[in-house]
């Protein structure tokens, strides 16, 4: 159910989160939703910059 939902309503970015979820944040890009990969320490940074970022597990890994 999170699974199909996350597909169906955010943005698979891959290993580009962190960069992506910066310039949306900054304006750079348009506001939408995402997902992808980011490593603890990415995701450090991204919460240090004020941006809101929730860590969840691989969607691939989501069992239904």
């Amino acid at each position: 159910m999170v699974e199909s939902y996350i597909k169906q309503h955010f943005e698979n970015v891959g290993d580009r989160f962190p960069e992506v979820a910066r310039a949306i944040y900054y304006g750079i890009e348009e506001e939408r939703n995402i997902y992808g990969n980011a490593s603890k320490d990415e995701m450090k940074e991204l919460i240090d910059e004020g941006i809101p970022v929730v860590p969840l597990p691989k969607i691939d890994d989501i069992e239904n």
